[in-house]
């Protein structure tokens, strides 16, 4: 199985258009994600090297109900590493392939993936290679669109800086003006990918199937052959849904929507007079629940991952002995205090007082505790922060119980975990969301409440929606 700092693989999910697919688990956050492996990536092109930090930020950035988050981007030799939201649900590709979908779940489908493309469109964000394949369905029904801005991350992939580049992406589903290997492929040329499903959902077949063993021929159709009416091949066919998905399919980009929500805003305008109620009747989670892959096994519980990984950087050593102090006598008051003590049967209570007044090294001692904030994650209206404790012990072992104080106030429950013998050092991590539109900012403040009482510095965030 693969391997990736920070990251356990649990099992392969199959083979993506660039390189293989896993799931695995992020340790740090104690969640579910997917890794897609694009092998060869770079080889060696400096066009593509000097474009990724930018649109890597640009990705990770992105946070809307209907994209899947990008986690992480990471770099292996050649190879590129994409991270992101693990979904638990089918692929729309998946669910087609299993039966046509009615009219309301379609529609459902074709609302929320225009929403992440108008989306994504205001952030400058192009898709190019949208399809039924990039398109999954939560457990609540919610369609969520991945694999954004790849296609023109990686457009150079392979080609020499004076090359042009190759042509990446879907044939089924690809605008005239990708086909053709224009350099001004945008968000427009998204819109017409966007219609190609919409005209498949609805009408029961691609404007333009694919050749097998000629992709050449679909792109060509796409690029000069005029898009098949579907009252042509259903005379019932709605007029007006037909208008609407022709004006996506335009082989002319100025002349398709300027936006996915002015698409859809004409789409869903025409179907609501066609289907009149069509909202009602979609059931899209009940489809999704129903051919869903089985879910992969729970993950640790909080308590076991409190404590993610312990540091050995600073291995314990037991001090020297120390010459034994001569003392010429015993001070008057500890024979006094020791007469009184026996005096009221309090054996066990001297031995405890010895332990605590010459400070015996055979327990567990937390002696300091702090705490850093990593950058944030994410986009307005939403952030993510990981806080990250350092905690220093004397090197013995035992039990730590501890709790978090978190941003925006509260504790989270107490949790315990053990440091074993020669360790001075453990981690703790906690990561927090802020989520909404206003300005507000917090501490986050590791406890310990056992077997030291003591606390972390405040570690302090600022959270700016603009």
């Amino acid at each position: 199985m693969l391997e990736l700092a920070g990251y356990e693989f649990t099992q392969p999910l199959g083979e993506g258009a660039m390189g293989p697919v896993f799931l695995a688990r992020q340790v740090a956050s104690n969640r579910y994600a997917v890794v897609k492996q694009i092998v060869g990536v770079w080889n060696d092109n400096r066009s593509v090297l000097a474009r990724y930090p930018a649109e890597a930020e640009a990705l990770e950035r992105m946070s809307h109900p209907n994209v899947i988050a990008v986690y992480d981007l990471k770099t292996a030799g050649n190879d590129l590493f994409v991270v992101t939201e693990y979904i638990q649900g089918p692929s729309l590709r998946q669910l087609m392939d299993l039966a046509s979908l009615s009219r309301p779940a379609a529609l459902r489908v074709l609302s929320d993936v225009s929403a992440a493309l108008d989306y994504a469109g205001s952030q400058a964000i192009f898709h190019g290679d949208l399809k039924p394949g990039n398109v999954f369905i939560d457990a609540s029904g919610v369609a969520k669109v991945g694999d954004f801005g790849l296609v023109s991350m990686l457009s150079a992939r392979g080609s020499s800086d004076d090359a042009p580049a190759p042509i990446l992406g879907t044939p089924a589903y690809m605008s005239p003006e990708h086909a053709s290997g224009r350099p001004d492929v945008g968000p427009g040329s998204d819109i017409y990918s966007l219609a190609v499903m919409a005209y498949e959902l609805l009408v029961g077949r691609l404007p333009f199937p694919s050749v097998p063993g000629d992709a050449h021929a679909t792109l060509d159709a796409h690029i000069s052959t005029p898009v098949p009416r579907p009252t042509s091949m259903d005379p019932g066919f709605p007029t007006s849904v037909e208008a609407g998905l022709l004006r996506g399919l335009a082989k002319d980009p100025t002349q398709r929507p300027a936006t996915a929500g002015e698409f859809w805003k004409e789409l869903s305008t025409a179907a609501e007079t066609a289907w009149p109620g069509w909202t009602a009747g979609s059931d899209l989670a009940g489809i999704a629940a129903a051919t869903s892959p089985p879910p992969p096994p729970p993950l640790p519980s909080p308590e076991a991952q409190a404590f993610p990984f312990l540091i050995a950087a600073d291995p314990y050593e037991p001090p020297e002995p120390e010459e034994p102090e001569v003392r010429r006598g015993v001070p008057t008051r500890w024979i006094a205090l020791l007469l009184l003590l026996v005096a009221l049967g309090g054996v066990a209570f001297i031995v405890g007082l010895n332990l605590q007044l010459f400070g015996s090294s055979t327990l567990l001692r937390i002696s300091k505790v702090s705490v850093t904030v990593s950058p944030t994650t994410g986009h307005c209206p939403s952030a993510t922060y990981l806080f990250t404790a350092r905690v220093e012990a004397n090197g013995q072992s035992g039990p730590v119980s501890y709790r978090w104080t978190k941003p925006l106030g509260g504790d989270t429950e107490t949790a315990t975990a053990s440091i074993p013998s020669g360790q001075k050092e453990a981690t703790a991590t906690l990561e927090f969301k802020f989520q909404g539109q206003g300005a507000t900012e917090g501490d986050a403040v590791l406890h310990i409440l056992s077997p030291t009482d003591i606390k972390s510095a405040p570690a302090h965030i600022v959270y700016q929606c603009p």
